[in-house]
């Protein structure tokens, strides 16, 4: 039997679909599998996976999918826990932490294989190679250990996603489970209609995974997807998690005029410049269609460090987006990550004053703002990050670390060419944004409330008075304000019983 794992990674109500894990469910029997989520399971979700492995037929296999951050360290303390239970369950572990950090993965007892990159064709034929049926050194997109050490086999060639079957969405437990409350609409639900993204940024990790590849699915494929889920689930709102969903301008028509009849609102990931090729008739069908907002990666106001980047985008086209969502009643999303190793002062002090411009233009935008982290890809940050003393941990057992739990977190990640005292400053600043601007995101705040809020935080941003905002820092500890990038909804996430847990020595 085999058991596709997903560790809790979301926080107060932020638990969408397990896609990776129904993509990987599609390409097997349905009474192979069993998916267990523990952003729904809650603790009991270990026991549970152990249940199954142990009354189900056949050799166990867990299949855990694994990000960066609380989900590692969840993913690192779960397997241990079932793989004390389930002696001889066979693990193999992917997503984008073990594609990026395969070799520290297999150097831990607790993984026997690690699947790279796209995984559906690599973790059937490592099934068929660990039960005997073929040779492990021939599964391409797999990493793999016997007495020899670790091996790296070469890179799977990327498949287009109509090769592969539409998700299970009936092996889920109870699909409610995933319908959410959130600022698009009463009853939300997610898709991804493409993977990878085809530009060169040199500090993202979907770059490294997908080798500058985009694959998508056709727009009718997607239309049965968003069809079915207003069948079935009376759905009113869509978040599609593409990673650049609007990189083919003729697929986003497509797709907009299937969505349209349906009604609903909906938000996905675009490029800046894309959009801003884009004529005015284009935009306003994507408007027609419930487009209600965009998520942009502006990563930062400074010129110089968007080259270094190998971002190309001047900030004068990210403020032309900026116009263009305006006029269309769009709302944008604006990341930033400041901080990078080769001039984090200047960047920060661009970034910012670029962001007040962003404001004038667009006093709607939503903007986000996280450190730099760096991603194990050749180019100019990676390097220099490198000259500047960082070092990945060697082991799994540091990765659950809680430092560099922070640090993949992208909100603390105390690298060292970054001073605590400019650290401060971009969380203080952060602060005072996101109270003067307070996120539409959050469905929880009444009007006088956000008032309130703006009105606390209306001086400094004005004066440019960021340091010491203890007032505010107030107010966020008891509302526990949340941030773009915590778009949030009014259910908690259900707690069950807890099945003991291992103490920190035992993590890994």
């Amino acid at each position: 039997m085999i058991v596709l794992y997903n560790p809790a990674s979301c926080i107060e109500g932020r638990r969408r679909l397990p896609l990776t894990l129904l993509a990987l469910g599609a390409t097997r029997r349905d009474d192979e599998y069993a998916i267990v989520d523990a952003n729904v399971d809650g603790d009991l979700a270990p026991s549970r996976a152990v249940e199954i492995l142990s009354r189900g037929s056949g050799r166990p296999v867990l299949a855990v999918t694994v990000m960066p951050g609380n989900q590692l360290r969840q993913a690192i303390i779960d397997t241990r826990w079932i793989r004390a239970r389930v002696p001889d369950v066979r693990v193999v572990w992917g997503g984008y932490f073990p594609s990026l950090h395969a070799e520290v993965v297999l150097r831990s007892t607790l993984v026997d294989a690690v699947v790279r990159g796209q995984g559906e064709e690599t973790f059937g034929e490592w099934l068929r190679a660990d039960a005997g049926q073929g040779g492990l050194a021939q599964v391409a997109g797999l990493s793999w250990k016997d007495g020899g050490g670790v091996h790296h086999n070469p890179d799977r060639p990327l498949a287009g996603l109509g090769a592969f079957p539409e998700f299970p969405y009936h092996k889920l437990d109870d699909m409610e489970e995933y319908v959410v409350r959130t600022y698009l609409g009463e009853r939300t639900l997610c898709h991804i209609t493409s993977r990878g993204c085809p530009f060169p940024c040199n500090f993202c990790a979907i770059t490294e995974v997908y080798r500058r590849r985009w694959l998508a699915e056709e727009p009718a494929r997607v239309e049965r997807v968003v069809a079915g889920f207003v069948r079935d689930h009376a759905i009113d709102a869509m978040e599609f998690f593409d990673a650049n969903f609007m990189a083919a301008e003729s697929r986003a028509l497509a797709i907009a005029e299937r969505l349209e009849p349906f009604g609903l609102r909906w938000w996905c990931q675009a490029r800046i410049d894309t959009m801003n090729s884009y004529g005015d008739d284009t935009w306003a069908r994507l408007r027609r269609s419930g487009l209600w907002m965009m998520f942009f990666g502006a990563e930062s106001g400074s010129d110089a460090v968007l080259a270094r980047m190998s971002k190309p985008i001047p900030t004068g086209e990210i403020l032309t987006c900026a116009r263009r969502c305006e006029a269309h009643g769009i709302v944008p999303e604006f990341s930033f990550v400041l901080g990078n190793p080769m001039d984090p002062e200047r960047d920060v002090r661009e970034s910012i004053d670029f962001m007040y411009r962003l404001k004038d233009v667009s006093p709607r935008c939503e903007i986000l703002i996280f450190m730099y982290t760096p991603v194990p890809q050749p180019g100019a940050l990676f390097e220099e990050a490198g000259r500047r003393g960082f070092r990945f941990p060697a082991t799994l057992e540091e990765w659950a670390e809680p430092q560099w739990v922070r640090f993949m977190s992208m909100k603390d990640p105390q690298t060292p060419w970054l001073p605590s005292g400019l650290r401060e400053e971009i969380r203080d600043f952060e602060l005072v944004i996101t109270s003067r601007f307070p996120t539409v995101t959050d469905i929880r705040f009444t009007k006088p409330f956000r008032w309130t809020l703006q009105a606390l935080a209306a001086w400094r941003w004005r004066h440019r008075v960021f340091a010491r905002p203890y007032e505010l820092k107030l107010v966020h500890k008891l509302v526990r304000l949340r941030t773009p990038e915590r778009q949030g909804f009014d259910a908690p996430p259900r707690r069950r019983h807890q099945p003991p847990r291992l103490r920190r020595r035992e993590v890994a």
